[in-house]
């Protein structure tokens, strides 16, 4: 049997490796155990979609794209329309209730039991309500789950907060390395060990193995694993790809 292969297709099966495959050394450089064949990419180590759980109109935007965030920091606020006015109305009868309860403490003599356990009950009713327009006001507010950077907005003032995401943050101080690594290397890996990652620039770092996965996917005899990588100062972007080796020792 005979293949042809003409120069055309050639060339554009060159073009097509040369899009799709990074470089790396052929060596394993400080290693012993070459995870050469593992598929390995570099994702932040937390990647949220956020949304709103209340369908009300976008009032204010306090972080846009590119924005670096801490955790707990406010991303954008709902109009709570009324919602202001009940809470006004929910302080103002909470604090009649207090000074309703002080004014009886003072007339023990004077009420009987049924009175004085009728306004501490007034007092506690005032306190459920206040509390549950606190946890409904929340559902107004958008905060960040955690630090990282925004790279999504997909809604704005003026526009209503849709059914879905409305800000795409990540964390990308420390990465994470995703591998699908072949199952003869199960065995020698462990969480908490370190791995040493090839960059597809050449530059090589350490990761700790934060997950080993407990079962061997049967299709690809192949099963997860993912390292953690200090990315402190930014140097490494996120979505390349990249190699694994076990360092010596």
């Amino acid at each position: 049997m005979k293949y042809f292969f003409s120069a055309v297709s050639g060339s554009t099966l060159a073009v097509a490796l040369a899009f799709t495959t990074p470089t790396f050394a052929q060596s394993a450089p400080g290693g012993v155990l070459d995870l050469g064949a593992a598929n390995c990419r570099l994702v932040p180590k937390r990647d949220s979609s956020l949304s709103v759980s209340a369908r009300e109109i976008i009032e204010t935007v306090h972080h846009r794209l590119g924005d670096r965030v801490s955790e707990g920091d406010v991303l954008l606020e709902l109009g709570q329309g009324s919602l202001v006015a009940q809470m006004r109305q929910a302080e103002v009868t909470l604090e009649m209730a207090r000074q309703r309860l002080e004014r009886a403490d003072q007339m023990q003599g004077v009420l009987s039991v049924a009175e004085l356990s009728e306004i501490e009950s007034e007092l506690l009713i005032a306190q459920i309500q206040r509390d549950g327009l606190i946890a409904e006001q929340r559902r107004y507010v958008l905060r960040a789950p955690h630090d990282g950077v925004v790279v999504e907005l997909f809604a704005d003032v003026g526009e209503v907060a849709p059914d879905g995401p409305l800000i795409r943050l990540v964390q990308v101080d420390t990465l994470q390395a995703e591998l699908d690594v072949p199952g003869q290397f199960h065995q020698p890996l462990s969480v908490s060990e370190t791995l040493v990652i090839a960059l597809a620039d050449g530059n090589e770092v350490e990761a700790e193995i934060s997950f080993v996965d407990v079962l061997i996917e049967p299709v690809s005899q192949t099963f997860r694993l993912h390292a953690l990588i200090d990315n402190e100062d930014g140097a490494i972007i996120a979505g390349t790809s990249c190699r694994a080796f076990m360092p010596d020792g």
